[in-house]
């Protein structure tokens, strides 16, 4: 019996482990916003889900004058991040028009694959992604 419950101590502390790294929080800040519209954040994790736009995590919400934040609970791995301002709250990224930016820095100069923006998360980390036009 002893043994019994040392083995199913043993299980409940390795699966709290395996649960404790397998979800990481990530902190996006968003810098060099306009001053209106909505802010749209898109998480992808794979090429084929970028390349039918279909995000694992996604938030909307309006400019914030003083920092645009937003938080993620994320299992450990590879995502791609996009971001854009939405000035005219259409819902669409209107080309040359609205503010965006990449996740890793990426600056497109090409139609971006998910390898050109994607970043490795593997514990709690902020990401900082600053707008361009």
């Amino acid at each position: 019996m002893k043994t019994f419950f040392l083995a199913l101590g043993f299980s409940l502390s390795s699966l709290m482990m395996v649960q404790a790294q397998e979800t990481v929080s990530l902190e996006l800040e968003i810098e060099n916003t306009p001053e209106e519209g909505a802010l749209m954040i898109a998480v992808f994790d794979s090429q084929e889900k970028w390349g039918k736009y279909e995000a694992v995590e996604a938030v909307s919400k309006k400019v914030a004058k003083d920092s645009n934040r937003v938080r993620f609970e994320l299992p450990q791995g590879r995502y791609g991040i996009v971001a854009f301002v939405d000035t005219n709250e259409n819902y669409f990224y209107d080309y040359g028009k609205e503010w965006y930016a990449f996740s890793n820095e990426y600056i497109p100069r090409e139609n971006p694959t998910f390898e050109h923006f994607a970043i490795e998360i593997k514990q709690d980390e902020k990401v900082t992604m600053k707008m361009i036009k």
